[in-house]
């Protein structure tokens, strides 16, 4: 089977639409002799930060030799991108065979797009020998096929208000759903959050034996001296200073909590040495998340595709562009709270280029339009992202910028595919080892 035709028939599984649930997974791993368990596993939930988070952990753990998998959705142009082995995107001849041989077996049991991928995402992580694999939730976390996995630490990153009409109206509610990744007496990072979000966490943890490792209250983060990197004051048990390439307190909360998540690995075990930590942090990057391409104007892209975490794109941008106007470009799924997206990043823009992404949940732009010549908003709408891009470019000053931002099927069609796929992260060390505790 061709790779083409590999990816069509995937696709063509999202006719089986979303189905939150374990069944399916469950008869996948059996029949391919359950993968899962012949590796070590951090499985990663929350509404944002999780790519980041997954990223950067990958990142440590491949620096510090260890053969690391990482499972993360969506992708940005290549389906690929969702696979990976030390920084490595899956073959497409892998992908390919997987299709080929199960394909029957998939349709006959109406399995999937997400249910299917987390499935070749197991199976490649076995086949490759990998030690650890970092494994993002698709969608909450109860319910969702990576629940299938026992891992030998839980995570959960920032929890704000998304995917509502799924997993609810409130923040504690959507807590509940991202804790069902909780299992027994397995040990769990949560980022800083609201307190209602963090109480249901605990309540769930409790009742499963699960240590909580509150990462707004395990550590703090300085400032270095010149602003390269910053100082961790966490008992003494982490390299200080370390370098962090991302702006804003949204991300800083996430390497709080990627630091109490590599402690806490630490103390069980896992060999992570101080100069390979640093090393992994530095080096981390994910494509699509506040990722800057140098040049006149100035390029930044972000799949910003909430309202949290436009808000927190709108504290970061000053961080690095200062007092100067952005030009923005941006197209939003019409399911999230656009207009107060857009009412975050107002104050920081000087003309907006609203677009549109080629999928039937794209906001309407006549929608838009009406929003914007209410608000006053300067803006030029057009259905094409390129072109949207491409002019705001060339009316953007030299010394501007450029914010692209929004769904990940926008940034997906206009970054270019160099900042998608940086090299690979090769080990520091030679191949480490955990103790049997972990």
């Amino acid at each position: 089977m061709r790779y083409d035709q590999a990816i069509r028939i995937l696709f063509g599984l999202e006719s089986f639409g979303i189905k939150l649930g374990l069944d399916n997974i469950r008869l996948f791993v059996e029949r391919l002799g359950h993968p899962e368990a012949r590796f070590r596993c951090i499985h990663v939930a929350g509404t944002n930060g999780k790519g980041t988070v997954c990223s950067t952990l990958a990142a440590v753990l491949t620096s510090a030799g260890y053969k690391t998998g990482l499972f993360t959705s969506p992708h940005l142009a290549d389906y690929r991108e969702r696979i990976r082995v030390d920084g490595r995107r899956i073959p497409r001849a892998e992908v390919s065979r997987f299709v080929e041989r199960h394909h029957q077996f998939i349709r006959s049991n109406r399995i999937t797009f997400f249910e299917t991928t987390t499935a070749m995402a197991l199976e490649w992580f076995a086949r490759t020998g990998c030690d650890f694999a970092v494994v993002e939730v698709g969608l909450g976390g109860r319910l969702d096929a990576t629940n299938i996995l026992q891992p030998v630490l839980s995570v959960i990153t920032a929890i704000d208000l998304d995917h509502t009409r799924t997993l609810g109206a409130t923040r504690r509610k959507i807590a509940g759903e991202k804790a069902g990744i909780i299992k027994p007496g397995v040990p769990v990072v949560c980022a800083p959050m609201a307190a209602p979000a963090f109480d249901a966490i605990q309540a769930i943890a409790a009742r499963r034996n699960a240590q909580v490792i509150d990462a707004a209250g395990s550590l703090t983060l300085d400032r270095a001296p010149g602003g390269r990197g910053y100082l961790v004051c966490s008992n003494g048990r982490f390299p200080s200073p370390v370098r962090w390439r991302y702006p804003g307190a949204a991300q800083r909360d996430n390497l709080r909590t990627i630091i109490a998540a590599i402690a806490q690995l630490r103390e069980n075990g896992c060999r992570l040495g101080d100069r390979q930590i640093s090393r992994g942090l530095a080096a981390a990057r994910w494509p699509g998340r506040f990722q800057i391409k140098p040049g006149h104007p100035l390029i930044i892209y972000d799949v910003a595709h909430n309202a949290a975490a436009a808000r927190g794109l709108a504290e970061a941008l000053p961080e690095v562009v200062g007092r100067r106007k952005v030009t923005a470009v941006c197209a939003v799924a019409d399911d999230k709270d656009w207009r107060k997206m857009l009412r975050f990043l107002a104050p920081l823009v000087n003309t907006w280029y609203f677009t549109r992404f080629p999928n039937p949940r794209s906001w309407r732009l006549s929608d838009v339009r009406r929003f914007a010549g209410e608000r006053r908003l300067p803006f030029v709408a057009g259905r094409d992202p390129r072109e949207m891009v491409r002019l705001a470019v060339r009316k953007t000053p030299r010394d501007g910028v450029v914010l692209v931002f929004g769904s990940h099927f926008l940034v997906g069609q206009v970054i270019p595919q160099a900042l998608i796929d940086p090299a690979p992260l090769a080990p520091l060390a030679g191949h480490s080892h955990c103790r049997s505790s972990i």
